[in-house]
């Protein structure tokens, strides 16, 4: 599974300007962090993985890089089912 993408900032000095402002804005507005609402997203998507048939839901492995890498760490300790 791909997560929606993180889009580059215009402005190295303010990451929450630019393309970030609707994501950093929902943020705001639910009362959580950025990287709070993305591992939401991870959580659901290991969820609905271990749902499948086809899916040895006890040892689920995942693979995040860059910034992403960030909420796969976050979404691993709150999911057991991710082993690797």
């Amino acid at each position: 599974m791909t997560p929606l993408p993180w889009p580059p900032s215009k402005y190295a000095m303010r990451p929450t300007m630019g393309t970030m402002l609707p994501w950093t804005a929902r943020a705001f507005l639910d009362g959580e962090t950025f990287v709070g609402l993305r591992t939401e997203d991870m959580l659901v998507a290991v969820q609905w993985l271990a749902a499948q048939d086809f899916v040895d839901a006890v040892r689920i492995s995942a693979y995040a890089d860059g910034a992403s890498g960030i909420v796969l760490l976050h979404a691993s300790v709150l999911e057991p089912r991710i082993r690797a």
